[in-house]
């Protein structure tokens, strides 16, 4: 064989050296149990961590998609480091109808973002599965972002409380203006999200057939119109769309409300405590706060020790239901109030109280790393 001619083999020389920076940084791999994911990454946590996320992503839509074990090649989740786009994540629909998901992969991710990622590539792939390459980009967004919130809940159970929260804050969207909502949505993705994830939750509770729910979902998938999906879904039941309006409307509180958590979340506990450490008593005509110490000074009044007795009592009953988290410090509160209505001296007082500061600031320096740890 002849030798390459000089150009040509400084020229490959050249591509050489340019590789070997590239070669020297590991490539990982690691695919779901399904085959539905390949996630590839230089970081060998971040590939873990989101190759354990792919895997529940795949658990999740297989229950409700069963015919995506069957796809002939994995959705591609790609872990960039040095990313060329600004958006957290980028879902592409390849020639061959495959998707890539391209998750930009720093200190800036959030937990979120990569449910997201995970799930829009997994819902656009189904559709393409079941109804060719022009039904991915057709999947509807409310249903993206939908199990986007059911990973995230099922990765993160106490994230289902926040959920529920912030559903009975504010009412529902139009059902009509969900269910045809398209991205991209910037600041109101929360909203249309948290909306999704509970039409869902009312859906799979209104249809107990399961056979029957994937079908309802496998229309949804295709993109039909869905005031028609519903009225096949629930045949006789929605004259008009006034009638699917109300029916979402009171399902969406019912919903919410049914999945009430047993125990207050970390904000409200936070300020639970906080308001019960505080005590308004009237004083010589005058509303007073008091907390701490300025309660057992004053406790030669009535109305102080009443008021602490009621706050006593108050504790108790609000204990049964108080966050975990901030379970130490309601008890040391009540323990203080305990002190100031029997104590001879200000010393226990002190203690008592100190006590129960302390407690409170390593709860709250304990909800701000829970939070850090778990991305909220």
């Amino acid at each position: 064989m002849g030798q390459l001619p000089r150009a040509l083999l400084v020229g490959f020389t050249l591509v050489l050296a340019l590789l070997r920076p590239l070669a020297a940084q590991d490539v990982l791999e690691r695919t779901s149990r399904d085959n539905v994911f390949q996630i590839i990454g230089v970081d060998f946590n971040g590939t873990q961590t989101v190759g354990a996320m792919a895997d529940q992503m795949e658990r999740l839509g297989l229950r409700y998609y069963p015919e995506a074990r069957n796809l002939q090649a994995p959705i591609r989740v790609s872990l960039l480091t040095e990313p060329d786009f600004d958006a957290p994540y980028f879902v592409k629909q390849q020639p061959n109808g495959n998707y890539f998901i391209y998750i930009a992969w720093n200190e800036d991710t959030r937990f979120g973002d990569v449910c997201q990622a995970l799930a829009s590539g997994f819902i656009r792939r189904t559709a393409v599965w079941r109804y060719g390459p022009s039904a991915g980009p057709l999947a509807p967004h409310w249903l993206e972002l939908a199990f986007g919130q059911l990973l995230e809940a099922a990765i993160r159970p106490g994230y289902a409380d926040v959920q529920r929260e912030r559903a009975l804050i504010r009412p529902p969207m139009g059902l009509e203006e969900l269910l045809t909502a398209r991205g991209p949505f910037e600041l109101q993705q929360e909203k249309v999200a948290l909306n999704a994830v509970w039409f869902f939750r009312l859906l799979e509770n209104r249809i107990p057939d399961r056979t029957h729910f994937r079908r309802v979902l496998a229309a949804f998938l295709k993109d039909l119109n869905p005031n028609y999906v519903m009225v096949k879904a629930f045949p006789g039941q929605f004259d008009d769309q006034k009638s699917l309006e109300m029916w979402w409307a009171v399902g969406f509180q019912s919903m919410a409300r049914s999945r009430e958590t047993p125990f207050f979340t970390m904000e409200q506990s936070r300020e639970l405590v906080r308001n019960l450490a505080i005590v308004t008593v009237s004083l010589n005509g005058q509303d007073r706060r008091m907390a701490g110490p300025s309660l057992w000074e004053n406790r030669g009044s009535q109305e102080v020790q009443s008021a602490m007795e009621l706050r006593h009592r108050e504790i108790k009953l609000e204990l049964q239901r108080v966050n975990p988290v901030y379970y130490n410090s309601i008890l040391s509160l009540g323990l203080f109030f305990e002190t100031a209505m029997s104590a001879q001296t200000a010393g226990p007082v002190n203690a008592a109280n100190a006590h129960f500061l302390t407690d409170y600031r390593s709860a709250q320096e304990l909800e701000m790393e829970i939070k850090r740890l778990l991305r909220w």
